[in-house]
């Protein structure tokens, strides 16, 4: 009897410690998960104040469209007014049945390019809807290829890493409206063939902007 007594007592004493052991670790275990989600919560907010603060560091240039002496393909593209516009020019020795256009900016003097903005209100229409566009720059006595973009309602805006220069061009899709028609006979079988003629027209282009990043300096106090 008392054996066993002792036994019952020896057991229900281990018990206790085993109860007060995981108590123990559930807490510190408790309190790990709580610094760890203090320390990651102050690390996201560092990384967000740093990103935020990068992002205020950056800045862009003055449109560098607007420029004395730039010049583009039509003046109207780059007066700084969205009410006037101007058409681009239908590209040369191109397959009559996808004629493009092209809008030239020339800057005055080479410029850090990475950003530009085009306005147009005849590009968002459901026609020109999902056509690609290109971007190109020229630099190295060269025209390079930049970017495929697409258009984005009235304003597309383009953005790409910086690079260096004094010349921009887009090509953008034409549309098509019927011009004539005339009637021809084929000289090996005498049949009448009828020939339809279209004209290639341009998007209107209400604004060309040009942008560069600047750095914004740092105010010391």
């Amino acid at each position: 009897m008392y054996t066993r007594l002792r036994y019952s007592r020896t057991n229900s004493y281990c018990m206790r410690n085993l109860m007060h052991a995981s108590l123990q670790a559930k807490s510190k275990s408790r309190t790990l998960s709580i610094f760890l989600y203090v320390l990651l919560g102050g690390s996201l907010l560092i990384t967000g104040c740093n990103l935020s603060y990068l992002m205020k560091q950056q800045g862009w240039s003055n449109n560098y469209a607007l420029l004395e002496e730039a010049r583009a393909t039509d003046p109207s593209m780059i007066d700084g007014n969205v009410n006037t516009g101007g058409r681009g020019e239908i590209r040369p020795g191109y397959s009559t049945l996808h004629r493009t256009s092209e809008a030239y900016v020339l800057l005055p003097q080479p410029k850090l390019v990475s950003q530009i903005i085009l306005l147009s209100r005849e590009l968002q229409e459901g026609r020109f809807k999902g056509k690609r566009c290109e971007l190109h720059i020229y630099q190295d006595k060269e025209w390079k290829l930049i970017d495929f973009f697409t258009i984005n309602g009235m304003e597309t805006v383009i953005r790409f890493p910086a690079i260096k220069t004094e010349q921009v061009r887009l090509r953008l899709p034409t549309w098509t409206k019927f011009d004539s028609m005339d009637k021809v006979v084929n000289r090996k079988n005498q049949d009448i063939i009828t020939r339809k003629y279209y004209d290639f027209i341009p998007p209107e282009i209400l604004e060309i902007e040009i942008y560069g990043p600047v750095e914004t300096p740092t105010v010391h106090h």
